[in-house]
């Protein structure tokens, strides 16, 4: 690196280096190589060191900012990569026109190097780090990610390293010269497909607010960080800057990744990143229209909403909001990063108005909506348009770690021109992301060609956290006193991250997760084991007894430790917000209503809806039945299966911020629930998430106003 070879950074290399090798007799942990760019220069580095690290981020050596990208490796005699090789490091010698770095996991390549080119390129480190070697057809191993070099051709030798496939492409796109084995995207070796170290005891702890968020180029943009612990480096991601406020601007058009890395005696701090998409600046905010691809569709199904719009947005915001209420809105989690199309997933029957707004540098659109209605059962999939592509897509694992990348790469028939991500950034038919947060997560991609559009290729990861151990599980039944005829749900919370689980005497399992039927009373013992890559857990074991089935109208409070109940009216509206107490974070609400016994409707079907009234937003789960307190049959991320009768569990289900179900009267037409006049219904509320089932409420109360829309 230019500007980067005096004999004091000589000299702190040298110690580096050696503290790696030391590092070999103590414990392994993984090592985090970080890339670095100098503008003036065109020129990219990375480093593992952190002697390296601390001076580039502190700006000794002038004039390189992190990219935001890195990759992970490990230190010479780490067991857990067993089978790598070792990566050599050269430095280009200034004296022959040279000033920069080369890298390879090649013995051959680090032997011919130093053979043909003693003068030229000076060896610095035969074993900087330890990584996998690609395979002959260019593949790389399990858990491992293809690491691309990139050379720019020119006299100022330079060579860029990537995980990032999309990274490779725009270097390609530029006139760099891909290196490696395979194809079509050749391979120079495999990084660890691992989480990043953790974040050190004492850290910086870092948020960052931009002065715009919507950039117009030529403009400046202005970061501003607060940090905790007292960081005494501030290292800025594509922004130069030794302080906690840096100032930008860029002259070229797209996004790009900003953001923050703080340090001090203790250790960097986390990551801390946010892209912002440069554009000219736009004569007026834009103006949407929005269309679907089908108005009624079925639960479980894809939907596909697209925004129109003028004045070019560059972000976009979906929301689903109440038919009867159409401010009570909240954001579809499904499209959180979705550009000008958006595949939400449908949760329950019913009607659902979906709204996007656009936004520029120049303003944002007002919402423009579609109402869409949600139906059950099953109907066969539109027909895919002749000659529009088909495609699948595959992960590169199923169960990564978390801040590790994952590699989507998409199969497609027909060509396609266009490849649209969602959950996933990339304009090709290979995109790269990471989560930080541990769970499932859906990637979903539509491909188009002149024909038309492919039907949505959906691949779901559950991300988690790299294990130490086999699995140590803990087994519990919900409802832990089931009844014969009825159904319950057998959940396994486990340690170390498993990836598969056995269940005995239970069949119907998805992951960690059984629903358990017995249409006998008595006790039934149920059993699962849990493995990950370095074993299978001890075998637990759970008896539940199932008893006689309750009479429809039994009262399930007894199950919970805090409920509220309230009475409804036909017709009427109830908020809990009361000097006498609220609704609480986590309090079973139970509304009970009864439907006049001269209720007439034929046509239109009611709405019973819960909107946020005051207090913090919370992920609720609501129900209706004859039975109050009556959750049965909920499994956290499954749409659960109503029963007409309300008597194995609730006639209905809701979900979400503001949850909301549609209901009819007695000989209406549909599968809506069917109310009868003159008899009594609960409807049953709690602060409880959909995708999780935990607890969502953050405040001590979390109030609520109940609308009951009558059928007519």
């Amino acid at each position: 690196m230019r500007k980067m070879r005096s004999t004091r950074f000589r000299a702190a290399a040298s110690a580096a280096l050696l503290a790696v090798l030391a590092l070999a007799c103590t414990a392994a942990r993984a090592v985090e190589v970080v890339e670095y760019y100098n503008k003036s220069l065109d020129h990219y580095f990375v480093t593992n060191l952190a002697e390296e690290k601390r001076a580039l981020d502190s700006g000794t050596f002038t004039g390189w900012v992190r990219t935001g990208q890195t990759f992970q490796v490990f230190n010479e005699g780490d067991s857990r990569l067993a089978g790598s090789v070792p990566v050599c490091r050269f430095y280009g010698n200034p004296a022959r026109g040279l000033d920069s770095h080369f890298y390879s996991a090649s013995p051959q390549e680090c032997v011919a190097v130093q053979q043909r080119f003693p003068d030229d390129w000076v060896l610095e480190a035969d074993a900087l780090f330890r990584i996998h070697g690609v395979s002959q057809d260019g593949t790389c191993a399990p858990n491992t990610l293809p690491v691309y070099r990139l050379y720019n051709g020119r006299a100022d030798v330079n060579h860029r390293y990537t995980t990032n496939a999309a990274s490779a492409d725009a270097m390609i796109a530029k006139g760099y010269t891909i290196e490696g084995i395979g194809s079509p995207r050749p391979v120079a070796f495999c990084a660890a497909n691992i989480a990043a170290p953790p974040l050190l005891p004492g850290a910086p702890v870092c948020t960052v607010v931009y002065s715009t968020l919507l950039p117009v180029l030529g403009q400046p943009v202005t970061m501003t960080a607060s940090c905790t612990n007292d960081p005494t480096t501030y290292s800025w991601i594509n922004c130069s800057s030794v302080t906690s406020t840096c100032t930008t601007t860029v002259n070229e058009a797209g996004p790009l990744v900003y953001g923050l890395v703080a340090s001090n005696a203790q250790g960097p701090g986390a990551v801390v990143k946010t892209t912002l998409n440069w554009q000219p600046l736009a004569a007026a905010a834009p103006s949407c229209s929005m269309s679907a691809n089908t108005t009624a569709p079925v639960i479980g199904s894809a939907l596909v909403l697209t925004a129109s719009c003028t004045e070019n947005p560059v972000s976009f915001e979906w929301l689903s909001c109440s038919p009867l209420t159409p401010d009570a809105c909240s954001a579809v989690p499904e499209c959180a990063t979705a550009g000008a199309t958006c595949s939400p997933v449908g949760k329950q029957q019913g009607a659902v108005l979906y709204a996007v707004r656009g936004s520029n540098n120049a303003g944002t659109s007002s919402k423009s909506s579609v109402s869409i209605d949600w139906r059950a059962g099953t109907q066969p999939p539109p027909p895919n348009p002749v000659g529009a592509p088909v495609c699948s897509v595959v992960a590169s694992s199923a169960f990564p770690a978390i801040n590790s990348t994952l590699t989507l790469s998409a199969s497609c028939s027909n060509s396609p021109t266009v490849y649209e991500w969602i959950a996933c950034t990339s304009a090709t038919n290979v995109c790269a992301t990471t989560s930080s947060t541990i769970g499932q997560r859906s990637y979903t991609l539509y491909a188009r060609n002149s024909s038309g559009v492919s039907p949505a290729a959906i691949v779901t990861v559950t991300w988690q956290v790299p294990p130490t151990a086999p699995p140590v599980c803990t087994l519990s039944a919900e409802p832990a006193n089931p009844y014969a005829g009825g159904t319950t749900i057998l959940t396994a919370n486990c340690t170390q991250s498993p990836k598969s689980y056995s269940w005995v005497n239970c069949s119907n399992a998805t992951g960690n997760t059984c629903v358990a039927a017995n249409s006998q009373t008595g006790q039934v013992t149920y059993s699962v084991t849990a493995s990950n890559e370095l074993g299978t857990g001890a075998q637990k074991s759970i008896t539940l007894t199932w008893g006689t089935p309750p009479p429809v109208g039994a009262d399930f409070c007894g199950n919970f430790t805090n409920v509220k109940r309230v009475n409804l009216v036909w017709g009427g509206q109830f908020t809990t917000n009361h000097p006498d107490g609220g609704f609480e974070d986590d309090q079973i609400l139970v509304g009970r209503i009864t439907v006049p016994a001269n209720a007439t409707g034929t046509t239109a079907p009611g709405l019973i809806s819960a909107v946020e009234f005051i207090n913090g937003p919370a992920e609720r789960t609501m129900s209706i039945s004859p039975s109050a307190c009556d959750f049965r049959g909920f499994q956290a991320g499954v749409f659960p299966t109503p029963d007409p009768s309300g008597a194995s569990r609730p006639m209905g289900w809701s979900f979400g911020i503001n949850p909301s179900m549609q209901i009819a009267l007695a000989g209406m037409p549909g599968s809506l629930p069917k109310l009868v006049p003159g008899q009594t219904y609960f409807v049953n509320i709690r602060n409880r998430a959909f995708a999780g089932g935990d607890v969502s409420c953050t405040t001590a109360e979390c109030n609520l106003r109940i609308t009951v829309n009558v059928p007519k």
